[in-house]
């Protein structure tokens, strides 16, 4: 056979790709997918690991190839090889552009460094200056040729700690279609609602049909929705924050109509207030809650696994009215098989490695009464079968002795945080005069260091070095400020709360857990949190 330079790296690479997934154990009784994907394997996971992963592995590989340009539209950022391989990438003469969220360039401590890392090395960033709304893709354009895109952020938390798919698109017109999303954003300026309109468009990839969508100007939510409409035998789903009730009703609606639906869910986002985990447990739709170290951040829905008609979802939007109408964001629909079957499986890993008590909806269990009733055996003559069967003997029972009251311990002491209120949408400026306030209720000191104060679209606030006495409150202001014993400062320029409905968390500066949140639905000045 001869082979063209282009025939053979076509074959080499999916040669390589087959023995990949083959040795990787991704294959199983699938064929090479027609697109790479990756999967974190995080699920043992008790940290963060400077060590490279695969799926690092494989984007840094892309990056080090680039012969001319490299464009990113990226969310969080702190992770050393995507970094120095960016610069090098610079260095060598690859144009290197960025897209970013202002907040987490500006105002998150530990990603402050990465960005001004590649600003001082001569990389363009733009960021996209705005409040409330975010730039919160996870997308990389390699030579105007390759695209990786899902719902891995460049952290050391999304490589080794938290779970995410990434997938891998090689075709001009794709790239093209991203790059211009990208340049909206990049060379126009345009986020959100002002970017210009885009009708989706469905690709013929290679025989399979690539549906792309880009938030908010796409119609991604209705997308998802006919997708979960076709739906013929199953529906697998693991989410991060999904407050979607049209999508929600349309699961509820596909159960009703005999498809196995199940989802993974995220402990935080399963803690705001308006999560639709618990409308699907109340429709018999299991339901698992993660207990991973590490967050459950993918966004991907698995359809008709194992059929012709497998059909993917993902990418980076969460199933919110931020994430579809508001967010920059991107989707990807994805129909066929192979890729279903192996979304499948990483989905039947997670939901499998999550303990049954933590699902919503198990296995109906007989449950044997407190006091049983003894039904005696009963024996048959055998020289006369129609006799009346007659019982042995009754059983002596010992009789049981009264326990004695054991003694309610005293409890220890502890402290206890909570939210007491919020003020989203205050008279005057919102910067200068959004807050909310915290209480330690117990009946003991809390050091709150690191404690994190977060509101649904992952703004945070790291708290310092600070002690809350008992019965005293602290109040966290968004602006900049002098910190004392009872005032902190946020120092951000832009307002965090908003006003059409959030949602608080106060997280512990261990594990992540959340010690508390509050959600409201605006259309007041304030939300009071007790």
């Amino acid at each position: 056979m001869i082979f063209t330079n282009a025939r053979l790296k076509k074959f080499l690479g999916a040669f390589i790709l087959t023995c990949y997934l083959l040795f990787s154990g991704r294959a199983a009784l699938v064929g090479a997918p027609i697109l790479p994907v990756f999967f974190t394997d995080n699920t043992a996971s008790t940290g963060t690991s400077p060590e490279i992963t695969e799926m690092e592995a494989a984007l840094l590989s892309r990056i080090n190839s680039a012969q001319s340009t490299i464009d990113l539209a990226i969310y969080d950022f702190n992770r050393d090889s995507i970094r120095d391989a960016l610069i090098a990438a610079h260095n060598r003469g690859v144009q290197v552009r960025v897209v970013t969220d202002d907040e987490a360039r500006e105002h998150i401590a530990s990603y402050i460094p990465y960005y001004a890392a590649l600003e001082s090395a001569g990389i363009a960033i733009v960021d996209d200056d705005r409040a409330n709304d975010i730039m919160h893709n996870k997308v990389i354009i390699i030579d105007k040729f390759l695209v990786w895109t899902g719902s891995t952020n460049q952290t050391d938390n999304g490589y080794t700690k938290n779970h995410n798919n990434s997938i891998v698109i090689t075709d001009t017109a794709i790239a093209e279609l991203y790059t211009t999303e990208f340049n909206q954003m990049f060379e126009d300026g345009k986020f959100s609602v002002k970017k210009d309109q885009l009708i989706t468009t469905t690709f013929d990839y290679n025989g399979v049909d690539l549906d792309i969508h880009f938030s908010p100007e796409g119609n991604v939510m209705d997308a998802i929705i006919a997708e979960v409409d076709a739906a013929q035998e199953e529906i697998a789903f693991a989410i991060f924050f999904f407050t979607s009730d049209p999508l929600r009703d349309a699961l509820i609606n596909a159960k009703n109509r005999g498809v196995r639906v199940r989802g993974v869910w995220d402990n935080l986002g399963a803690s705001n207030a308006y999560s639709d985990d618990e409308a699907l447990c109340e429709a018999n739709i299991p339901i698992k809650i993660e207990n991973y170290k590490g967050k459950m951040h993918n966004k991907t829905m698995v359809i008709d696994p194992g059929t012709s008609k497998g059909v993917v979802v993902t990418g980076s939007v969460n199933w919110t009215n931020a994430g579809f109408f508001e967010n920059d964001e991107n989707t990807i629909i994805i129909h066929d098989s192979t890729v279903a079957t192996l979304y499948k499986e990483d989905f039947d890993m997670l939901y499998d490695t999550l303990p049954a008590e933590l699902a919503c909806v198990e296995e109906e269990i007989v449950v044997t009464p407190s006091n049983p009733t003894v039904y005696l055996p009963m024996v048959i003559n055998p020289a006369d079968p129609n006799a009346e069967p007659t019982p042995t003997a009754t059983p002596t029972v010992a009789p049981t002795a009264t326990p004695a009251p054991t003694q309610t311990p005293t409890p220890e002491p502890e402290a206890k945080i909570e939210l007491v209120r919020i003020v989203y949408n205050p008279d005057g400026d919102d910067v200068e005069n959004e807050l909310v306030e915290i209480t330690n209720s117990g009946d003991l000191a809390a050091d709150m260091m690191g404690y994190v104060l977060q509101d649904e679209t992952g703004n945070t606030y790291t708290f310092p070095t600070f002690t809350l006495e008992p019965a005293s409150t602290v109040t966290v202001w968004v602006k900049v400020g002098t910190d004392d014993m009872t005032n902190l400062f946020w120092g951000r320029g832009g307002s965090v709360w908003n006003n059409s409905g959030d949602t608080a968390f106060i997280l512990d500066e261990v594990d992540g857990n959340i010690i508390d949140s509050c959600s409201y639905l605006g259309g007041e000045v304030e939300a009071s949190c007790q």
